[in-house]
Formats: C-alpha cells, structure tokens, sequence
C-alpha cells in the first residue's frame, strides 16, 4: 500500500519503506495505514494506491482517493411532540 502527502506528492509506502508485513502476505485483505501526518490536513485528499511485486517486476493499481475528515458531531438529542386532534 502506498500513500501520498496529501498535496499531489510521491507516493511513499504506507507504513515503512519496503514493509515485509505487507509484501510478504500475498493473500492481505485489510491494511491499517500508519504513515499519514494528520497536521493541517484536515479535508485534504490522499492518494492511495496497490503496487504489486512479484519476481518479473511490479504493477501498480488504480489511485484512490480519500478526504481525511474528523468525526462528525453526535446528532441532538430527539424531542417528542404529542399528537393533537380538534373537532372545530
């Protein structure tokens, strides 16, 4: 998994620079990226992006990107209004 600085850089390995973790699990379906720098990069956009490795040489995936965001704000508090009926 490589991921770039959120501003159009080079793209870097996501963890550390040549993960055995990562390349020497052909079967990995999960990853959790440890290398991104959160400063001032709050609804920036990074790219992300599989490079495969084999011995005839590597291919890369297509990028995708992700908008670093906080939680949102838990939603208020629900308020309940009784239900009135007239016959006027």
């Amino acid at each position: 998994m490589h991921v770039d600085d959120a501003a159009a850089g080079t793209f870097i390995e996501a963890n550390v620079d040549q993960d055995s973790l990562v390349r020497l699990r052909p079967s990995l379906s999960t990853h959790t990226i440890t290398r991104l720098d959160p400063i001032n990069k709050l609804g920036k956009v990074y790219r992300l992006k599989v490079i495969a490795y084999n011995s005839v040489g590597m291919l890369d995936s297509p990028e995708l990107g992700v908008v670093l965001a906080s939680l949102p704000l838990a939603p208020p508090a629900m308020t309940y209004t009784k239900a009135t009926t007239s016959n006027t």
